[in-house]
C-alpha cells in the first residue's frame, strides 16, 4: 500500500498582493537587505556572519528543506512499491542550500537500476526520445493509479516532452491544504512543484559544485544569494536569466578576481582512483577545501561582500557580450564563434551547453548598469 505524501510547509510572505505590487515590494525589501549588508561590512563584520544574516533573510530554513526531502523520499518509496525500482536524488536549489523561502519547488533526477549516463551526452536521439517517453509513462501509470491516496489535495501531471528538447521533465503539480486570495479576491490553491528528468545526471554535478564553492568562500554564497534573488524578483521578467546562470556569471566574476580557481584545476585536483563521467562530461572534482586553498589561496583577494557584489555589476555592465562567451571550466573569456544577441555562458562540465542561450545582450546589460548605478553608493 502507498501511503498519502506529506505535504511541506510554504512560506506565504506577501499574500493578496497582485504579481506587480508583489515585485515592487520585492525591490524595496531589497534596496533595504543592501543598505544593511553595507552597514555590516562598513563594522567589519565577518564575511561568516553576513552569510548567516543572508540566510536567515533570504533562505527556506533547514526544518522546511527537510521537510521537502520526506516528500520525496515518500514518493520514491512509492514507486519503489509499485516495482518501478528508483532513487530520487533532489539537485537545484534545494540541493545547492539556495532555495528562497517564497520558492522552494524541487527538481529531482530519478536513478534507475541498470540505466548508465557516464557515455550518454544530453543530445537528442530518437531513439533515447521514445525510451525517455516510456520512463515517463510508467511513473505516470503509477501516480494516476494511486492519485487519491498519493496527494491528498489533488495533483496535476504534466509531461514536458518535445523532440530535441536536452531535458524532458515530468512535473508534478503538487497542491496543498492553503488557499490565498489573489488581487481579484479570487482563492487560489498554493502548490509546489515538482520537475522530475530521468536522463539529466549533470544537475547532480552542477549542485555538489556549487555547494562546495558555498563552503570554500562565504563571501560567493552572500554574493549568490544576492545576484539570485536579483536575478529573480529585480530585473524585467522577459530576460530569462534562470537562478542557475546567474550562479555561473557570479563563480566567473569570483575567477577572474582570483578567489575561484578554473573547474578544470578542481577537476586535475580530484582524489578519485579514476576519471569519472556523467553524461560524457568529466565530473569528478575535487571537494577537499584544505587541498584546494593550499594549490590556490582564495584569501589573497580581501574585498568584503558588498563591494565583492558592486563589483559584479561593475565587471559585468563593462563585459563585451557581444563580442565574447564565458567558459567556468578554464575561467577564460574566449570570442565568439559567430556574432549573436544572446548571452553565452557555457555549463562548467558540459562545455556545449549555453546556459544562458535565451537572454538578450541588450536586456541583460541594461539591467546590469541600473544594478550598478543603484547600489554603488
Amino acid at each position: 500500500m502507498v501511503e498519502p505524501l506529506q505535504i511541506p510547509d510554504l512560506i506565504l510572505e506577501h499574500p493578496n498582493l497582485s504579481e506587480k505590487d508583489r515585485r515592487l515590494l520585492k525591490f524595496d525589501e531589497f534596496k533595504k537587505l543592501i543598505v544593511d549588508v553595507k552597514r555590516k561590512c562598513g563594522q567589519r563584520i565577518s564575511s561568516i556572519e553576513i552569510k548567516e544574516f543572508l540566510d536567515e533573510k533570504l533562505l527556506l530554513p533547514a526544518s522546511l528543506v527537510e521537510q521537502r526531502r520526506h516528500m520525496v523520499q515518500q514518493l520514491e518509496n512509492a514507486l519503489c512499491k509499485q516495482k518501478f525500482p528508483c532513487k530520487l536524488q533532489i539537485y537545484g536549489s534545494i540541493g545547492s542550500g539556495l532555495a528562497f523561502k517564497d520558492h522552494s519547488d524541487i527538481d529531482i533526477f530519478v536513478s534507475i537500476p541498470g540505466i548508465r549516463l557516464d557515455n550518454k551526452p544530453l543530445i537528442y536521439r530518437a531513439e533515447k526520445f521514445e525510451k525517455i517517453r516510456e520512463l515517463f509513462r510508467s511513473i505516470r501509470s503509477i501516480l494516476r493509479t494511486h492519485e487519491d491516496t498519493l496527494f491528498p489535495y489533488n495533483v496535476f501531471i504534466e509531461t514536458l516532452l518535445q523532440r530535441k528538447m536536452r531535458v524532458p521533465l515530468l512535473r508534478l503539480t503538487i497542491f496543498s491544504d492553503i488557499w490565498e486570495s489573489n488581487e481579484y479576491q479570487e482563492l487560489i490553491q498554493l502548490s509546489i512543484k515538482c520537475d522530475l528528468n530521468v536522463n539529466c545526471a549533470l544537475g547532480l554535478t552542477n549542485t555538489r559544485l556549487i555547494r562546495f564553492l558555498c563552503k570554500l568562500d562565504a563571501r560567493f554564497k552572500s554574493v549568490a544569494m544576492l545576484v539570485r534573488f536579483w536575478s529573480k524578483n529585480i530585473i524585467c521578467e522577459q530576460i530569462q536569466l534562470s537562478s542557475y546562470a546567474a550562479t555561473l556569471l557570479v563563480i566567473f566574476y569570483f575567477q577572474q578576481i582570483s578567489i575561484f580557481p578554473a573547474i578544470e584545476h578542481l577537476i586535475e585536483l580530484s582524489d578519485s582512483l579514476r576519471p569519472y563521467y556523467t553524461n560524457a562530461c568529466r565530473s569528478d572534482f575535487c571537494t577537499n577545501i584544505s587541498t584546494v586553498t593550499r594549490n590556490f589561496p582564495h584569501n589573497i583577494c580581501k574585498e568584503n561582500t558588498i563591494q565583492l557584489f558592486i563589483g559584479f555589476f561593475e565587471f559585468y555592465s563593462r563585459f563585451d557580450f557581444n563580442a565574447n562567451y564565458i567558459c567556468t571550466h578554464t575561467a577564460k573569456i574566449f570570442p565568439k564563434f559567430r556574432p549573436s544577441n544572446v548571452v553565452e555562458v557555457y555549463d562548467p562540465f558540459d562545455l556545449d551547453h549555453n546556459t544562458t542561450g535565451r537572454v538578450d545582450i541588450e536586456g541583460l546589460v541594461r539591467e546590469l548598469i541600473d544594478g550598478y548605478e543603484s547600489y554603488k553608493n
